[in-house]
């Protein structure tokens, strides 16, 4: 008798922690996914930061500024592509 309650206890522990269990395994996975999405914003940003760097660090004259200045456009368009990953990143959350 006292054997089949604690096998009953058991089995019933084992149910109960089943859905805590999945809740646990789908938080991680949230997490990882937040995660890989940060650090891929991240590394674009960074990128786009040293672009614009070395750009500015070519300035001589007043035809580099203008070039400079063109490629201002092309870095914004750049960002713009970069908000797709934050929208993305948006539905993710």
């Amino acid at each position: 008798m006292n054997t089949d309650f604690i096998k009953n206890l058991n089995d019933k522990a084992k149910e109960s922690m089943e859905p805590i269990s999945k809740i646990g395994n789908l938080f991680s996975s949230s997490i990882q996914e937040t995660l890989s999405f940060q650090m891929e914003s991240a590394k674009k940003y960074s990128e786009l930061v040293n672009e614009q760097m070395k750009s500015f660090a070519t300035v001589r004259d007043s035809e580099t500024m203008q070039e400079l200045t063109k490629g201002q456009m092309d870095a914004l368009a750049k960002f713009k592509e970069h908000t797709k990953t934050m929208s993305d990143f948006n539905t993710l959350s």
